[in-house]
């Protein structure tokens, strides 16, 4: 099923001109959605919103934006920095940060392969200190090559041990 594909086609029909992009780096498109953040990504939707209001036939007064799940983030970014911005419609946006997502993802699919409560609770205590380690790592400009080494299973043990004693 194409949920995308059935929206846009809808919204044809009825009326409204669409205009569905790929994500940085898949079809036609430069970048790369990997090292990206919101910002960069609502810098592409204002590119979009220049490319729609170059258009003949288009409304430049009735332009909205819709987005959907990481789209939920983005598209309110964009909007916020263009007041031509006439509509805005989230769909599964995220009301959690992005590392809650991660790790609520990861702790469910690891219940469903048939992981133990504790197992998750380590699995998740793991994945949330490779989550800030990433995040440090990269907010100081460092990038994870600013470690003297690679991190090893005792050290994220001991990096779960220390989260788990600071939430406690």
């Amino acid at each position: 099923h194409r949920p995308f594909l059935v929206l846009s086609d809808h919204l044809t029909r009825a009326g409204y001109a669409v205009l569905r992009t790929d994500d940085r780096g898949a079809g036609g498109t430069n970048g790369q959605v990997l090292s990206s953040n919101i910002e960069d990504l609502a810098q592409d939707v204002r590119g979009a919103l220049d490319y729609l209001r170059s258009t003949p036939g288009i409304d430049v007064a009735r332009i909205g934006l819709l987005g959907h799940s990481e789209g939920g983030y983005v598209a309110p970014v964009a909007a916020a920095a263009d007041s031509g911005v006439a509509a805005l419609i989230l769909l599964a946006a995220p009301a959690v940060s992005g590392m809650e997502i991660l790790l609520s993802q990861r702790a469910v699919m690891s219940r469903a392969s048939g992981m133990d409560t504790m197992h998750v609770r380590v699995d998740s205590a793991m994945l949330a200190t490779i989550l800030v380690v990433a995040f440090v790592s990269l907010v100081t400009g460092l990038g994870l090559g600013g470690f003297t080494r690679p991190l090893t299973v005792v050290d994220s043990a001991v990096l779960v041990l220390l989260l788990i004693l600071v939430s406690v």
